[in-house]
């Protein structure tokens, strides 16, 4: 039987034999990588694994298996704000555990740190985290990527107690490297919605980076409904002002940073003016660039249409609680580069 043979470009024959890889070998080990992928975040959404099975696994594990199996933790641990009333936190007997896993950690990577940090935060016993967290957040000797960790630790707690800590923190952030930490922090304090936070927000509107000015004008609305960074929220509907925009080592925002500011900055105006906002909520509800932006526009003309309804009837309807740290998105204020992340999926190796 005669052999295949296909000219290359130049001019030479390659047999079949030397094309089976390039043509089915190599698109098979694509799609099986690709299936795997699939397979290990499908598995880690619907993880039917208990707390101490997790725990058991993480300390027994090896270093991917234990980051997985932590992303999986962190995962569960927004199950524990049950509905029903019980307790949204770990017991003491697993919050030590997870505190000797974050004291051993130091060989692990930054990611499992990370969500060790988120689990300990968002489920752990506050008596118990909040002295670690708050020596780890306050010691300059640690880096800074332990020091933002354990400040979005503090955030997630739900503990009015962790806000003498985080005003510490923003008042000894004042240098251009920590702007990360100063981030975290006035997120945290938003987050734990204490009056306490306004005023360093408001001085943050005046922040040299706008990852914090921005953020800062946005969360005063959305929180607080204070109109100190109006003006601010004005600039961030506009598209063209946000292209123009340059975050870190001169880069431009990225199209999902842009969405997520430009829909903050709407439903803050909507806080702040309500019917005065109309005009641009109709006007965003059609934008062509965007279905984020105009999704949340939609809603909050629904929002609109609804308040008038219920003021037609007597009765106001209830107000919505933000989160700076903790939300359906994860983290709802994007930063221009490099946002730390309360949660973030782990990639497969």
């Amino acid at each position: 039987m005669s052999e295949h043979r296909i000219f290359d470009k130049s001019g030479g024959r390659k047999t079949f034999v030397q094309l089976f890889p390039q043509l089915f070998l190599f698109p098979l080990v694509m799609v099986a990588v690709g299936v795997m992928v699939w397979l290990f975040f499908h598995a880690s959404a619907e993880d039917n694994r208990s707390v101490e099975e997790l725990i058991g696994d993480i300390e027994s594990g090896g270093l991917h298996a234990r980051k997985q199996d932590m992303y999986a933790l962190a995962i569960k641990t927004r199950e524990l704000a049950a509905e029903d009333g019980s307790s949204r936190y770990f017991s003491e007997d697993v919050t030590r555990k997870l505190l000797r896993l974050l004291e051993g950690s130091g060989g692990d990577d930054v990611a499992f740190r990370q969500y060790l940090t988120a689990a300990v935060g968002r489920a752990g016993v506050p008596s118990l985290t909040l002295p670690i967290m708050s020596g780890i957040a306050a010691d300059e000797g640690r880096s800074l990527d332990e020091r933002v960790h354990a400040v979005q630790a503090l955030g997630l707690c739900g503990s009015k107690d962790a806000v003498p800590v985080l005003e510490k923190i923003l008042d000894a952030s004042h240098e251009a490297e920590d702007w990360d930490l100063r981030w975290v922090a006035l997120a945290s304090l938003a987050n734990l919605g204490d009056p306490a936070a306004v005023p360093y927000l408001r001085r943050s509107v005046e922040d040299r980076r706008l990852e914090v000015s921005w953020s800062a004008a946005c969360w005063l609305a959305n929180f607080f409904e204070d109109s100190q960074g109006i003006a601010l929220l004005r600039k961030l509907t506009d598209w063209a002002f946000l292209d123009a925009a340059r975050g870190d080592r001169d880069r431009a925002l990225s199209g999902p940073e842009k969405e997520q500011y430009m829909v903050m900055a709407i439903e803050g105006l909507w806080r702040l003016e309500k019917q005065e906002t109309l005009g641009v909520l109709h006007e965003k509800s059609k934008d062509s660039r965007s279905m984020k932006v105009r999704n949340a526009a939609l809603q909050l003309l629904a929002s609109a249409r609804a308040l008038d309804s219920e003021r037609e009837t007597g009765s106001l309807p209830l107000k919505e609680t933000p989160k700076a740290l903790e939300s359906p998105k994860a983290l709802e204020s994007p930063k221009a580069l490099e946002s730390p992340k309360a949660l973030e999926s782990p990639k497969a190796q």
